[in-house]
């Protein structure tokens, strides 16, 4: 039987979540790029610190003594939630807020943790939106307010710091990584064209970084004149998105993506977040095309991205998303770009606030790392790369 690590985080630091996943990424001349996955589930490890009292902490100093090289049963204290109605012995059915949000699914193990000494560990046969169904009875009665946590089997780092503070105080970091960490069933409804589309909108607290690179190569045959050739006829785009106090279900939605991709492996499509086009006039909806202002789409970027799509966002807070099929210089002031459907719907000047275009990306790290400032929200910041389609 695995120990329990039932020493919970110290909230006035944050508890820091780690995915690492590998990726073999082959480049050629072309820049359409091959993307070799190898790690199905990623490498998960935990850290937060902690403040251990009294028996607290003999009982835990004991338990490192004699078995800090052993599996745990690591409790995944960033993901509980708390009873919101009391669960009494005999019991099968917990309800629960929302399981969904709460990433548990049938097969997991969970504690239902009220204190170090009053704790019961059960598995989950059956989930559903509000409540988990346990594969036994519960042996004890729970009150409101205790912890529904989930657990995943671990170990300890080799070195855990352990600082004295007075004879029956010490605080320390607890770092540990997760055994067979399984990543879970991806559910976003969210798709464009069969692939993934991330909706999620970053608020960044910092501007929004993007760098565009070209992959230059440089010839001078000795003779002093050099020459640069253009390897792929367009340039990286790479953005950083900071993801600040998102909600659970925004965090889940991140870390599912992340998952689903394995990392760098597989791509996805989102919007741009910036005004790139604007309405030049308004149209109706049987039309199959848009007349925009003239900012040289059709001679820079519709030749290397055609077929792409683009998302115009309303004043009203709603969006719609097109593919564009064609594109053409009208005048020095307008360029029409045609449509692969007709647009379905009125859009005014006035009532759309601007047009992102809708690229495909993929992560440009097989890294990430969610810090978790109490159970119910969190922040994160992801690297994404554009790739060609």
């Amino acid at each position: 039987m695995s120990r329990m690590l039932t020493v919970q985080p110290n909230w006035k630091t944050p508890v820091i979540e780690r995915l690492q996943w590998r990726t073999d990424v082959l480049k050629p001349r072309s820049g359409a790029e091959q993307r070799i996955s190898l790690r199905r589930h990623p490498m998960a490890t935990v850290e937060y610190d902690f403040l251990a009292h009294s028996d607290e902490l003999r009982v835990f100093s004991t338990e490192l003594a004699g078995g800090q090289g052993s599996v745990w049963d690591i409790p995944l204290w960033h993901q509980a939630q708390e009873l919101q109605q009391p669960a009494s012995a005999g019991d099968q059915v917990i309800p629960l807020d929302s399981v969904d949000k709460y990433g548990i699914f049938p097969g997991d193990r969970v504690a239902i943790f009220l204190t170090r000494e009053h704790y019961e560990v059960v598995e989950v046969n059956l989930t559903s939106s509000d409540n988990i169904t346990l594969l036994s009875v519960l042996s004890n009665n729970w009150p409101i307010g205790a912890l529904v946590v989930p657990l995943q089997q671990g170990y300890l780092h080799d070195r855990i710091r352990l600082d004295t503070i007075t004879r029956e105080t010490a605080s320390g970091v607890i770092h540990c990584t997760l055994v067979d960490y399984t990543s879970k069933p991806y559910t976003n409804p969210k798709d464009l064209n069969g692939k993934i589309l991330l909706d999620e909108q970053p608020n960044q607290v910092t501007p929004l970084q993007n760098q565009l690179s070209r992959s230059m190569a440089t010839f001078d045959h000795d003779t002093g004149t050099p020459v640069f050739y253009d390897l792929y006829g367009f340039s990286d785009s790479v953005q950083v998105l900071e993801f600040v106090s998102l909600r659970r279900d925004g965090v889940g939605t991140i870390r599912a993506l992340a998952e689903e991709c394995r990392g760098r492996w597989k791509s996805f499509y989102m919007p741009s977040h910036k005004a790139d086009l604007e309405l030049h006039s308004s149209a109706v909806s049987t039309q199959g095309f848009l007349s925009i202002k003239n900012v040289g789409y059709a001679l820079n970027i519709f030749p290397r991205f055609s077929n792409q799509y683009i998302r115009a966002f309303k004043t009203d807070g709603s969006h719609l998303d097109l593919q564009i099929i064609g594109a053409s210089i009208i005048d020095n002031e307008v360029e029409q770009i045609t449509l692969s459907t007709t647009i379905g719907e009125d859009l005014t000047i006035e009532g759309v606030s601007h047009i992102s275009f809708i690229d495909l990306y993929r992560f440009d790290s097989d890294s990430l790392e969610i810090v978790w400032k109490n159970r119910a929200s969190a922040s994160t910041a992801i690297t994404v790369r554009r790739v060609l389609q």
